[in-house]
């Protein structure tokens, strides 16, 4: 490994187990999906995927989060029992 793929490697990695690191507090059982490398190159972008992968995550659980609180909020100001909300779709969630 070069010096250089090896700052890479580590730079890559940092940002996926940051990354996974802040979906799991929202979601504790989430993983990235498993991927194959034959090479420091396939293993740092493999890293970059995960890392992309655990953003993407947690943006949806943030925007799930947002609808959600903007959904209960609204029905307790206007007395509706937030249990019976018309619909419950929740496509987003795993």
């Amino acid at each position: 490994m070069e010096a250089g793929q090896a700052v890479r490697l580590a730079e890559a990695e940092s940002r996926a187990q940051s990354a996974i690191a802040r979906v799991r507090e929202v979601d504790p059982h989430w993983r990235p999906t498993p991927s194959a490398y034959h090479s420091v190159e396939g293993l740092i972008r493999a890293n970059e995927a995960e890392a992309q992968e655990a953003q993407a995550r947690f943006q949806a659980l943030a925007r799930f989060e947002s609808s959600h609180e903007f959904r209960t909020k609204g029905l307790r100001r206007s007395g509706t029992d937030a249990g019976h909300e018309g619909g419950g779709k929740m496509a987003g969630r795993a």
